[in-house]
């Protein structure tokens, strides 16, 4: 089992996988929105956005980004239980936490119910999270694949179905509840069967939390950038105005499937490269990663300034048409968030986890700021540039970080292998 294990994989065919995988399932979560749009009301986009903009930072930080931690422990310092036990601990807190928010902020019943289900759904995503964690250690982005895929497929069909008959939040549970079955059935036995046939050292948690702890203040931050201009937009524009940017938005995930398909798969190889010194083999890997994520960024922005109008009337409604300026800004708050992403997945291949915390804490700040100073003049354009605004932040200080890792290559020497 551990020979198997440790077989290394192709990263064109990886990346074959990852993308598959990733686009079936963000275009799940994308027509979600869609489907509410269409057979809803912009009333109840909103209430899911809003269940989106409260529970995502919560679940961030309690993944402690134990998925990434897990990919690029290529030493193998923790065994598998030691990140799944951490990580359900973590979200049994989350869930609880999130639906404390939900009866103290929801003006209804209605409202807190889907906020309550949506925090289901991230929980029990959660826990498939940290197996794909697992899998892309040992690069079987295909067994990720196959995961996402029958979560995406199962998932779709069961809210569409739900919300035609029983409501939003009945709809939330129903995507929670298949999407636990797919991690009972599949999810678990296949990470468990990826442990090493060898005993593996006593639970080491407590040393665990303390490393992942600052990443998991990075996952907060991380979540919280985007989120801040919807925080603004819900409290300064209104329900209905927060329903259409965090549509806009989902567009930009079209090039971060991309990216991410790449950038996810390339991390385990990094994260070796990294690991025995080979410099001139981690930069220009992740040279490569930078100028991909730069080229689909770029046609982003083109493509959203030259189709934007017909883009939003085909995906949603014909009203959100005229908001082509600020499909236009999110491509490019996008575009700087993809550079960004392929930054930090370096970052974390090096395994410079309070760097990340260092880069968001300058992050979160410049989106709040210009947020205050653009939404109440600008209106919905105005969220759009300050999201702009953050992600150049985000991505400036990554690049500063990344040279500085950069400049530790040069100075170490190269490990000998059998040294």
């Amino acid at each position: 089992m551990a020979n198997e294990s440790a077989a290394p994989r192709s990263l064109r065919n990886n990346f074959a996988w990852t993308l598959v995988g990733n686009g079936v399932f963000s275009a799940s979560q994308w027509l979600l929105l869609i489907v509410i749009a269409k057979w809803s009301t912009l009333f109840s986009l909103g209430q899911f956005s809003l269940g989106l903009a409260v529970t995502g930072p919560l679940f961030q930080f309690a993944s402690l980004q134990l998925a990434a931690i897990a990919a690029t422990d290529a030493k193998g310092d923790y065994p598998f239980r030691d990140y799944l036990s951490v990580r359900v601990g973590a979200t049994a807190v989350a869930l609880a936490t999130a639906s404390g928010i939900a009866l103290l902020i929801a003006e209804s019943r209605d409202t807190a119910a889907v906020i309550m289900a949506v925090g289901c759904m991230k929980a029990v995503e959660s826990l498939s999270d940290v197996c794909y964690g697992w899998f892309q250690r040992y690069e079987r982005m295909k067994t990720v694949s196959l995961s996402l895929l029958a979560r995406a497929l199962a998932s779709l069909a069961v809210f569409a179905v739900a919300l035609r008959m029983a409501g939003l939040a009945t709809a939330c549970g129903a995507v929670a509840g298949v999407w636990l079955a797919v991690f009972l059935v599949f999810d678990y036995p296949s990470a468990r069967r990826l442990c090493p046939a060898t005993p593996t050292p006593s639970p080491r948690r407590r040393s665990l939390v303390r490393l992942a702890l600052p990443m998991g203040v990075a996952a907060l931050l991380l979540a919280l950038a985007p989120n801040i201009p919807r925080y603004f937009v819900e409290r300064l524009l209104g329900r209905t105005d927060l329903a259409i940017f965090a549509a806009i938005g989902y567009v930009t995930l079209t090039g971060l499937l991309l990216v991410g398909a790449l950038t996810q798969s390339a991390t385990p190889r990094l994260s070796r490269f990294h690991a025995d010194r080979e410099g001139g083999q981690f930069k220009r890997l992740l040279a490569r990663l930078v100028a991909f994520s730069s080229v689909i960024g770029i046609a982003g922005i083109l493509g959203a300034a030259a189709f934007g109008r017909w883009l939003l009337t085909m995906l949603y409604r014909a009203e959100m048409a005229p908001h082509v300026a600020t499909l236009t800004w999110a491509m490019a708050a996008g575009a700087l968030g993809y550079v960004s992403s392929a930054l930090a997945h370096g970052i974390t291949a090096a395994r410079c986890f309070r760097a990340q915390v260092v880069i968001l804490s300058l992050t979160v700040p410049a989106a709040a700021l210009s947020c205050w100073l653009l939404i109440p003049k600008f209106g919905l354009v105005g969220a759009a540039q300050a999201w702009t605004i953050a992600m150049g932040v985000k991505t400036l200080a990554a690049l500063v970080t990344i040279a500085w890792v950069l400049r530790r290559f040069d100075a170490a020497p190269r490990a000998v292998p059998g040294s």
